[in-house]
């Protein structure tokens, strides 16, 4: 009952989730990342959601911790059109049930579903995301022709990553450490700012924003990782900066 699909390129995550949509049958298709455990019910709680309402677009789980299952990694997402700043709601925080509301959100990453029409209306993922703000524009759009993006409580995903207090060196202080993830950070957020925030917001965002923000990882790369980690995210702001 399962299709390989095998890709001879890196699509990133954005072309990789739209190979499959390609193969991808029925009404619903659900994305979910490699690094994550689920509890049996975790699907059938999300089809319960989306079927309430037509103009539900997307619904997304309430993810842990895998290694602490008591202590929450997702519970939704917030996005300031101003400062580009994306606050996950409960992150690292231990349930006591005070994220149980299904809720609007600006995206789900990692796992979530998507009722098909969504995508007959507004298309697949952008590839030139690539990775980093791609489920963001994604969401974005989504919500632009109308449909809602929901946070389901009752469905449930561990998400395999370290805990905050594990982490070391500059994965502990931005997230990420590699080259290939500080290129496209540096690059999808000024393309997310672009697409979505309105002109004056952008501004905003490019000549105060944007620079606290390149000036924060900088210190952040220099402290804990290397040249060459630097000169990689300065591409990205580059690219992001001047690419059409």
């Amino acid at each position: 009952q399962v299709k390989l699909v095998r890709l001879h390129k890196n699509k990133g995550a954005g072309g990789g989730r739209n190979e499959g949509i390609k193969y991808a049958k029925g009404k619903y298709i659900l994305f979910l990342d490699s690094d994550n455990y689920v509890k049996v019910n975790f699907l059938t709680e999300l089809v319960k959601l989306i079927e309430t309402d037509k103009t539900i677009g997307f619904v997304g789980p309430k993810m842990y911790f895998y290694k602490d299952k008591k202590r929450i990694w997702y519970a939704g997402v917030k996005i300031n059109l101003v400062t580009s700043r994306t606050k996950y709601i409960g992150n690292n925080k231990i349930d006591k049930g005070q994220y149980n509301q299904i809720r609007e959100v600006e995206h789900i990453p990692n796992c979530w579903l998507i009722r098909r029409s969504v995508i007959k209306k507004v298309k697949i993922i952008d590839p030139s995301f690539v990775m980093a703000y791609e489920e963001s524009d994604w969401s974005m759009r989504a919500k632009r022709a109308g449909f809602k993006i929901l946070f389901c409580p009752s469905s449930i995903v561990y998400h395999n990553i370290a805990l905050p207090e594990s982490q070391k060196g500059l994965r502990s202080k931005i997230g990420f450490d590699n080259d290939y993830r500080l290129y496209y950070i540096g690059r999808s957020r000024i393309l997310f700012m672009r697409r979505h925030a309105t002109r004056i917001n952008y501004v905003l965002f490019l000549l105060f924003f944007n620079p606290l923000f390149c000036l924060y990882y900088l210190i952040q790369i220099l402290r804990f990782g290397s040249l060459t980690n630097a000169n990689s995210f300065l591409r990205g702001v580059r690219d992001g900066l001047f690419s059409k």
